[in-house]
């Protein structure tokens, strides 16, 4: 079935009294803050369904999930593409990001909070900067630079370069993040 999405990727961090268990404050803030925000609108444009689940952390560098030690909390907001028209679709997932992208950990430093890379996310902004941008200059800024090395790497003992990977795997979205400085 087509539908619009857009999933956020949200870390969950330590708890505040014990830094070895996971507080799941902002799993039930996310949760709650859609609810809140599907009921303040007469004509909400999410018309299928929010989901969400819980799912580790990953050691892929360019994984949403990368470095979150207590895991993740995997939640997004859909609905039917003849149902919702642009205008009010692109509005509703700026106020969504906008909440998700809110959270922080109990000391008030921000989650490294991240889109799914294959769900709708290019057309809003993230933390006042375009989504693009916020993900190449914040959310991955680490991870790009230690991601072409690591391609380098496999490519030294396999006969390539990172040019013969932007000729096999090149798009628009790829080139910006990881083939450009």
């Amino acid at each position: 079935m087509r539908c619009r999405d857009l999933e956020f990727q949200i870390p969950i961090h330590s708890h505040p009294d014990d830094p070895s268990k996971p507080d799941y404050s902002n799993v039930q803030r996310a949760w709650w803050d859609i609810i809140n925000l599907t009921y303040a609108s007469s004509d909400c444009p999410m018309r299928l369904t929010m989901e969400l689940r819980i799912m580790g952390g990953s050691d892929l560098l360019m994984a949403p999930q990368h470095g979150n030690t207590h895991g993740t909390a995997s939640i997004e907001v859909l609905s039917i593409p003849d149902a919702v028209a642009d205008s009010e679709w692109e509005p509703f997932l700026q106020q969504v990001s906008d909440l998700w992208m809110s959270y922080t950990d109990a000391q008030g430093v921000k989650l490294n909070v991240r889109p799914h890379w294959a769900k709708e996310w290019e057309k809003i902004n993230m933390r006042g900067k375009p989504a693009r941008e916020y993900l190449k200059e914040v959310a991955y800024k680490d991870a790009i630079p230690e991601f072409r090395k690591t391609l380098s790497k496999i490519g030294e003992g396999q006969g390539w370069v990172l040019e013969d990977l932007k000729k096999r795997f090149s798009n628009e979205l790829w080139d910006y993040m990881v083939f450009s400085e």
